[in-house]
């Protein structure tokens, strides 16, 4: 895909189906983000496996849902 430098925070959020300042406080580190926002960063950026599997395993790593983090994580390694 082609790079856009007028692409903003806004219109990535947009994007995700998600508001500017939920968006915002995950990227600054205020919120964890979820699994499910994960896949749409990765799917959104078009991330190739490898990179979508290193987001996957890092948001995993700050999970409150062990059960599911313990599945996955098992998956992704």
């Amino acid at each position: 895909k082609e790079k856009n430098p007028s692409y903003s925070i806004n219109s990535f959020a947009r994007d995700l189906g998600i508001s500017k300042s939920f968006l915002s406080r995950i990227l600054s580190g205020e919120r964890p983000m979820s699994i499910k926002l994960a896949v749409q960063v990765s799917s959104a950026l078009e991330f190739s496996e490898a990179q979508s599997r290193s987001l996957l395993l890092a948001v995993l790593q700050f999970s409150k849902n062990a059960k599911v983090s313990k599945k996955l994580r098992a998956r992704l390694e």
